[in-house]
């Protein structure tokens, strides 16, 4: 019988940065249950006048990002499962948590380096509170 569960960003459950594949599951599961993934998303210092979580503050206090930007929840282990399995994973839903996003934008970086030569921060709010 399959069963419910959640995964929700706290010191224990993320790291900043980086992919690995020796990283231990933060969650094993068994096929065909369901995963509620909850995220963080960066330094509050872009937008610092945002409503960010408890959770995502200690996270930026105590980890530090090596070497990318990216704080990611997990990885989730599927029971059973060894390296070389076909996986199939299927997303049900996207919610947004937050009525607000942000942007940055690191200079002569990334896939189209030359289009982007400035530095630039972003906050990116809903259209119901502009």
């Amino acid at each position: 019988m399959a069963t419910n569960h959640r995964l929700d960003p706290n010191v224990d459950t993320v790291h900043w940065g980086y992919f690995d594949a020796q990283l231990p599951a933060r969650l094993e599961v068994e096929s065909g249950d369901t995963v509620v993934v909850d995220t963080v998303s960066g330094w509050p210092d872009v937008a610092p006048d945002e409503p960010y979580a408890p959770a995502h503050h200690e996270i930026v206090a105590r980890l530090k990002p090596q070497p990318g930007p990216h704080i990611l929840t997990g990885p989730i282990a599927v029971r059973g499962a060894v390296p070389g399995d076909a996986l199939e994973v299927r997303v049900k839903a996207i919610e947004l948590t937050a009525d607000w996003g942000w942007n940055v934008i690191r200079p002569l970086r990334g896939t189209l380096p030359e289009d982007f030569p400035n530095a630039e921060k972003r906050v990116i709010r809903s259209i119901a509170r502009r």
